[in-house]
């Protein structure tokens, strides 16, 4: 999946897909309307308690926005119990994206 913004928990849920059927989760940038529903999706992904690790990515760190790993975390740290599902972060170079994504 890329992006996860407004409605996206709601759509894969009404598409009859389940957390084990997603392995990935890529954002492309922090804007609430990319990134809103990637907490819900966790969340979700939690609760049904499949044993795959869900990779989820997204941009460093840079002059406007804090990098996707301490988005991620600062979330993660607020609901404890969050801590043990089997996520794995991944950073991209937000050069790189600013590269690939149309102005």
């Amino acid at each position: 999946m890329i992006d996860a913004g407004s409605g996206t928990s709601l759509r894969f849920g009404e598409a009859g897909a389940s957390m084990s059927d997603l392995a990935f989760i890529g954002i492309s940038h922090l804007h609430t309307d990319h990134s809103i529903d990637l907490f819900i999706l966790i969340r979700r992904g939690y609760s049904s308690k499949h044993d795959t690790p869900l990779t989820i990515a997204g941009p460093s760190d840079n002059d406007h926005y804090v990098g996707f790993s301490s988005f991620v975390d600062n979330f993660l740290n607020s609901y404890n119990y969050l801590n043990h599902y089997n996520i794995e972060i991944k950073t991209i170079d937000a050069s790189l994206l600013r590269k690939a994504l149309p102005v």
